[in-house]
């Protein structure tokens, strides 16, 4: 799959296992996530266009690997449990970070786009540096904290179907009170730094602040 996906794209991207990887994150193992995934196949309906992302799943909390995840990967940290479904193509319609871990566990073939915080600059981030993963099936990572990232890219027609694990209350709205003085201005959400691509009309939406430098292309597959 790997050389197929350099063959069509004039992309830097490269395996999980390799050494380019270890600078954003690592592949989690000793864990049978089947369970958890396919709680994740009957309850979520792909839409057809764009993607859906719940913070906080129940039906995904309850799972076994919660405890698991909090004792091995988030050092007793409570957590979150959700989900992004989808059929996006594009390689960076965004990209946020957060300070700490997120864990994705995929239950289809997907890519990710990842950078570095350190390399934004006045608010702004050129797309050119940015590195791409293939991410296999029913496996999982943890991108560490600061990494740069947004959705899984797909890799088939019908789209991706991730899990998200983050450290409980990100990507939720942020306090009414929680700045006293002018907020960052790519302070989304808490826990939630994000730059928006000039072209991607729904973050601009939600006033996602717009950093992104480059040519959004689509991932060919």
């Amino acid at each position: 799959m790997l050389n197929h996906l350099r063959s069509l794209n004039q992309l830097p991207l490269f395996d999980v296992e390799s050494s380019e990887f270890k600078k954003f994150g690592q592949p989690i193992r000793g864990y049978d996530y089947t369970s958890i995934l396919q709680k994740l196949a009957q309850f979520t309906t792909t839409p057809n266009e764009g993607n859906i992302y719940v913070a906080s799943s129940a039906e995904l909390e309850e799972d076994p690997i919660s405890p698991w995840l909090i004792q091995h990967t988030f050092g007793g940290m409570p957590i979150q449990i959700g989900y992004c479904i989808g059929v996006n193509a594009s390689i960076a319609n965004g990209l946020e970070y957060h300070k700490g871990s997120e864990v994705i566990i995929t239950l289809d073939d997907i890519v990710l786009a990842l950078g570095h915080a350190y390399d934004i600059s006045d608010n702004s981030y050129d797309i050119q540096n940015l590195q791409f993963f293939y991410i296999p099936a029913n496996s999982a990572v943890e991108l560490y904290a600061q990494t740069l990232h947004l959705s899984p890219i797909r890799l088939q027609d019908k789209g991706f179907k991730s899990i998200i694990v983050l450290p409980r209350g990100t990507n939720t709205p942020l306090p009414p009170d929680s700045y006293t003085t002018e907020r960052d201005p790519i302070l989304l959400e808490t826990n939630k730094w994000i730059l928006a691509h000039p072209l991607s009309t729904k973050l601009i939406a939600r006033n996602v602040y717009v950093g992104l430098v480059g040519d959004n292309v689509t991932l060919k597959y």
